[in-house]
């Protein structure tokens, strides 16, 4: 059975798989969720290999190395045996998570040109152009973007994303001046990177969304786009598959 755990900005993802079939999945807000939600006892005895992606300094790679010393553990980066190519000037600089989505979205699409647009914790555009990771763009999530309007102004209040009311274009009232901003424009600026990149690869192109609040965004985008929630989990157990270990 294979652990991947990716770490990234906000929570914690793990999975188990059995080859490519996910067994268990768990979403952790922080490292005492991590020891404590998860029954390890189960699992440990059932581990042929581990795979960590890790955007943050964390806790978790110690622990997983002291509590499983008899597995190995590979850790994800741009100069490990990768199932696809990277087109990037500072590849030691590309974020683990975007590698493991690269794969994720290549695996069940091969040999399409693709877009992954990853709604995290920051935006991340990823595209793979004939099996080769191209390069994108990166900008502020939506929380983000919350947080930056309440902290760099004297008066604006503190939001969060309410997924059950959709933005209005004209706020009447500071909450739905501030809900339109932010959603609106992600929307706009989700959709710019849609249009330019199918009008750039005109022969097909498909949109793949992932992330926390990409659910939220998938039917607003008017765009055809394939969702899937578990794409770096999922692009970490081919990436731990690929190695020899």
């Amino acid at each position: 059975m294979n652990l991947v755990i990716d770490i990234g900005n906000t929570r914690i993802k793990l999975a188990f798989f059995k080859h490519h079939l996910m067994v268990q999945s768990y979403t952790l807000n922080d490292f005492t969720e991590f020891q404590t939600n998860v029954p390890w006892d189960r699992y440990i005895p059932l581990l042929k290999k581990i795979i960590i992606s890790n955007v943050t300094n964390t806790e978790i790679a110690g622990f997983v190395q002291n509590k499983m010393p008899h597995v190995p553990i590979v850790e994800v980066s741009a100069n490990m045996r990768l199932p696809f190519q990277i087109d990037y000037e500072t590849p030691h600089t590309l974020g683990s998570d975007r590698i493991a989505a690269v794969a994720g979205a290549m695996a069940e699409f091969p040999k399409e040109n693709l877009l992954i647009i990853d709604f995290g914790t920051c935006i991340k555009y990823n595209f793979s152009i004939n099996g080769v990771f191209a390069g994108g763009a990166i900008s502020p999530g939506v929380q983000m973007r919350y947080n930056a309007l309440h902290h760099y102004t004297g008066k604006l209040p503190l939001l969060k994303l309410d997924v059950l009311q959709l933005p209005v274009v004209i706020g009447k009232n500071s909450f739905d001046n501030l809900h339109s901003g932010v959603i609106n424009g992600c929307i706009a600026e989700v959709r710019f990177f849609i249009d330019a990149a199918r009008q750039k690869y005109s022969d097909g192109l498909k949109i793949i969304l992932t992330g926390g609040d990409a659910i939220f965004f998938e039917n607003l985008l008017e765009r055809k786009v394939f969702l899937r929630p578990y794409l770096i989990l999922n692009g970490l157990n081919e990436l731990l598959e690929y190695q020899n270990v």
